[in-house]
């Protein structure tokens, strides 16, 4: 990596702006897929940047939309979840992404989404068809029991992002992923410098 682009990837995260490698600003939004995980209240604005300059046709989210939220502890912020939760889902929305897959986490409340939902599926975890690609969907990263080309998940740091036997297994706590899918090439653009400090994970280990 050039060292002008170091400092503006370094300055982007500083920021909270979305860095992008060259040749993914220049790929058109219609061949992308954007998986994103585990996604505070505070990162809503870089992910709105990231979604207006990708214009991905495709966004999958692998769970706990709400991650400064840990409802899985503290269901006494159902309602403030709930605000948060219709935030992010209507910026998901936005065209021109076609099609907006998401698993409900841990931290998530499955009748909430359900209620909030407009253009949105909800999937269960397992095996899906996406983009004429088989696809494994989870909010966590464990064995799996069929092939599948691309396995996005979220929940903690492992199993990292890395090739399995089959395909690719790609940790959308630990980075945001885009996938070109006409050429099934992946890209990984990192999130906001604070995002675990925003999951609150600086404060407690006690789940994701």
């Amino acid at each position: 990596m050039p060292p002008g682009d170091s400092i503006s990837r370094l300055v982007n995260r500083l920021m909270s702006r979305p860095h992008l490698p060259r040749r993914l600003a220049e790929t058109p939004g219609d061949r992308l897929l954007l998986h994103v995980s585990d996604t505070p209240y505070e990162i809503y604005g870089f992910l709105r940047a990231l979604i207006r300059r990708l214009q991905p046709a495709i966004i999958v989210h692998t769970g706990d939309l709400v991650d400064d939220m840990k409802l899985e502890y503290d269901a006494q912020k159902t309602q403030r979840y709930a605000k948060r939760a219709a935030e992010l889902i209507r910026l998901l929305e936005q065209p021109p992404a076609a099609d907006i897959f998401i698993t409900a986490g841990n931290h998530d409340n499955p009748e909430i989404l359900r209620s909030l939902l407009q253009r949105s599926t909800i999937l269960p975890a397992g095996l899906h068809t996406i983009a004429g690609r088989k696809v494994w969907i989870d909010h966590y990263g464990d064995v799996r029991t069929a092939r599948a080309a691309w396995d996005l998940f979220g929940h903690e740091r492992h199993p990292p992002s890395g090739p399995t036997d089959h395909g690719l297994r790609l940790n959308g706590l630990t980075h945001a992923n885009i996938i070109d899918v006409s050429v099934a090439r992946v890209y990984h653009v990192e999130y906001p410098m604070d995002v675990d400090r925003y999951r609150r994970l600086e404060r407690s280990r006690q789940g994701m």
